[in-house]
């Protein structure tokens, strides 16, 4: 974490920008093209990780805004940061909103009347991420953009934003996967490999499965965001980007598609719901066709990294944007857009408005401006509800943490608590890995002072509990059966698939 001023030196920074005023302020803090060189979103152009994160410090260095936060490296070496943005005053109290924020998350030591004057005193947290999947290229590239736009423009919008909320924009979740991919693309621009995929994984381990590893925490950079996500900031909306829209849609976003996973508290699925037609009132308000929901992505699974923060109570959801091929452009004849989505989208109609899809888009040309564009749009309109709402999310984590851990006293939905003795287990190297990834996750893991006795069983002291607690959604599914619905195309007809086939379990 960057040094933050000295209380002296903070008030004489203020003083000077007070003077200076917000145009000045704006002049002072350099554009992304500034340090990068291009614009990013120009077509043809990547900007590889080096230039990103030259940027992040650029801007932090240069906004009394902006705090750039060191979490860690990836698995080739590179720095992994995180910009934290919002107004001057929270920013130089940033460590006492993240106070607030694990206080209310965790819901423990809390009556519903110190919650709500927590939730009143408090900040909005909101992670918003991109890279995470590197041939996806518009979100990696759009974090500098967003950054910048957060930091320094004066609409009373986004000053609302940094009043109420501290955005954590993530330069890259996977930087080695955006410098494998720039320096593919760019070596081969205009020639006849210019769209041809990568010949390696873009993570050096895991390719692809990066997004199914928040459940494990195997790699380095998975560790690396669920020590931010649950352990320091414990945020209430973590969004996710990704560039794989249904065609021919712009962009997918919540309401998702059935099923639900019955351990997810509902006002998470509510409350999802809500910031997914906010984007599409966006979109339509900003003239942007083709926004999308409720189909393909459903709330069932706990590998990903928007679903497991959604077992934590926190609101995770991604977008897919459309995606033609790295940085260049592709366009689309009227011929090209297809009647429906597809069987697995429930053959939703695509030329024709519907609730899910009320303003279609029907052709033309897609540059990787035009994904960065929405994804901007998208973004605004999660911080700006974040904004909105502040004390409702706040308090709302708190709410359902507390139901959590009712539920667990309770044993409702699986047992009261989980005991690990690793002097009775086969593989206690096994257990341990266990406790390791339960306490990755932000679980409470304790151990026993004394001998007890469970259901008739003697445990001696030193055996681990997993007790009732705000994150038992986590635990719960990981641990208990789960079996998925009998969703039948029609009666008696065929099985509707999974939307993924691996079964998360622990």
């Amino acid at each position: 974490m960057r040094k933050r001023p000295s209380p002296r030196g903070l008030l004489t920074a203020m003083t000077v920008l007070a003077c200076l005023g917000p145009g000045a302020v704006r002049a002072q803090v350099p554009a992304p093209a500034d340090v990068i060189g291009f614009a990013p979103g120009e077509d043809y152009k990547l900007a590889d990780y080096p230039q990103i994160l030259e940027y992040f410090r650029s801007l932090g260095e240069a906004s009394p805004r902006v705090e750039i936060l060191e979490i860690g490296e990836s698995t080739l070496g590179q720095p992994m940061v995180v910009a934290a943005v919002s107004s001057e005053a929270n920013i130089a109290d940033l460590d006492r909103y993240a106070g607030i924020s694990q206080l209310l998350a965790k819901a423990e030591n809390l009556d519903d009347s110190e919650a709500r004057r927590l939730a009143q005193e408090g900040k909005a947290v909101v992670w918003i991420d991109g890279g995470l999947h590197a041939t996806e290229v518009a979100h990696g590239q759009l974090m500098p953009e967003l950054a910048h736009y957060l930091a320094t423009d004066e609409s009373p919008e986004t000053r609302g934003i940094r009043d109420n909320v501290i955005v954590l924009v993530c330069a890259n979740m996977n930087p080695d996967g955006l410098n494998i991919v720039a320096d593919w693309y760019m070596g081969n621009v205009g020639s006849p490999y210019e769209l041809s995929p990568i010949p390696e994984l873009y993570h050096p381990y895991i390719g692809h499965d990066n997004n199914r590893d928040w459940y494990m925490f195997t790699q380095v950079e998975t560790q690396n965001v669920a020590r931010q996500l649950y352990h320091e900031w414990f945020p209430q909306i973590v969004y996710n980007h990704h560039q794989s829209s249904p065609f021919p849609g712009r962009i997918w976003t919540p309401p998702f598609e059935n099923p639900v996973n019955p351990n997810l508290d509902p006002l998470v699925v509510t409350s999802i719901n809500q910031i997914g037609e906010s984007m599409k009132k966006r979109f339509d308000f900003e003239g942007k066709p083709g926004a999308n929901s409720g189909i393909v992505f459903d709330m069932w699974w706990n590998g990903s990294m928007r679903g497991a923060p959604d077992f934590h109570n926190m609101l995770g959801f991604l977008t897919e944007t459309a995606l033609y091929r790295y940085a260049t452009p592709g366009c689309y004849e009227e011929e090209d857009i297809p009647e429906t989505f597809g069987e697995r989208a429930g053959n939703l109609p695509a030329k024709t408005p519907t609730t899910n899809y009320p303003n279609p888009w029907l052709g033309g040309c897609w540059h990787l401006r035009d994904a960065m564009d929405y994804m901007m749009t998208a973004s605004l309109a999660v911080v700006d509800m974040a904004a909105e709402l502040k004390e409702d999310y706040l308090f709302n984590i708190y709410w359902m943490g507390k139901r959590q851990k009712e539920r667990g006293e309770r044993a409702e939905g699986g047992p009261f608590a989980y005991v690990v003795d690793l002097e009775a287990q086969h593989d206690p190297t096994s257990a341990v890995d266990l406790l390791r990834i339960f306490r990755t996750a932000g679980i409470d893991v304790v151990r026993a002072e004394q001998a007890f006795e469970a259901e008739g069983r003697e445990y001696p002291s030193g055996t681990y509990v997993i007790p009732p607690q705000a994150f038992r959604p986590f635990v719960v599914d990981l641990m208990e059966p789960k079996r998925y619905p009998d969703r039948r195309l029609y009666p008696d007809g065929p099985p509707e698939p999974p939307y993924d086939m691996t079964g998360y379990e622990l």
